[in-house]
């Protein structure tokens, strides 16, 4: 059974650029060692904190279904997709953290490319 934890908040997304300007010691140490693909000067906007962890939403596994590729019906794969979440970084077998990108204006279409929502997810 899949569940999902979430407050359904917005969790700004930043840059690389951004964040490292913004941090200094350990932290600083941390994050240089967690994104060392990212460049000092990358300004895309991709790193969210959630639970005192920064996380890189260009890393999460999306769930959107692709050309070409089956899904499963009933997988956890098309159950979290069906409940509007975009991607997953697991953190165990059972666990891992979801995001969704929000819905601009559901009138226009479109995504918040500013924030995403986080969950929890847990199975088993």
């Amino acid at each position: 059974m899949l569940t999902i934890k979430t407050n359904h908040h917005l969790y700004p997304l930043h840059s690389y650029a951004d964040v490292l300007a913004g941090t200094k010691g350990k932290e600083r140490i941390e994050l240089v060692s967690n994104f060392d693909y990212l460049q000092e000067d990358d300004w895309s906007a991709r790193l969210f904190r959630y639970k005192g962890d920064w996380y890189d939403a260009h890393e999460f596994e999306s769930l959107f279904p692709t050309e070409g590729t089956q899904v499963m019906e009933g997988s956890l794969r098309e159950q979290m997709f069906k409940r509007g979440w975009h991607g997953i970084q697991t953190s165990s077998v059972w666990t891992g953290i979801v995001i969704t990108y929000p819905y601009l204006d559901p009138n226009e279409g479109g995504f918040d490319s500013e924030n995403v929502r986080v969950g929890y997810a847990y199975w088993g």
